[in-house]
């Protein structure tokens, strides 16, 4: 069964990997494709998604997160967690926390910097977070 360490070492190996919008490959993937594929080579989810567009609908793109995933009460995230984050007010984006140099990173894929990278999860980032969730059937 995955852990969370598993988790973390997947995401990691994704940086550098090409943004592409509804990408779900190492050619090219997006940040909602990185959750969904890490979940999938995994053996964590089989769900999947391609009902949205380039500014996804808040409201639908939580609901995949809601009913495959767990959520996390605010200020019990670990390493491993994906955070979703929110443009000015509706969620749009998410990555996954890692733990590094004492302080949480976010591997995500990021449309600005047009690749997978990883990011101090701090200022504008930690500002517009705005739900944590966990994969289910992680191992302690």
């Amino acid at each position: 069964m995955p852990r969370s360490a598993d988790v973390i070492e997947n995401a990691l190996s994704w940086q550098g990997v090409p943004w592409r919008h509804q990408g779900r490959s190492r050619s090219g993937i997006d940040c909602i494709g990185l959750v969904i594929t890490l979940a999938h080579e995994l053996g964590l989810s089989d769900f999947d998604t391609h009902a949205y567009n380039r500014s996804p609908d808040g409201v639908n793109f939580l609901s995949g997160f809601k009913s495959h995933m767990d959520r996390v009460p605010p200020g019990d995230e670990k390493p491993g967690d994906v955070v979703v984050l929110r443009d000015q007010t509706l969620p749009c984006h998410c990555g996954i926390l890692v733990w590094f140099r004492n302080t949480f990173y976010l591997v995500h894929a990021a449309a600005k910097s047009r690749k997978v990278v990883m990011d101090l999860f701090d200022g504008d980032l930690k500002s517009r977070k705005i739900a944590i969730f966990r994969y289910r059937g992680l191992e302690e």
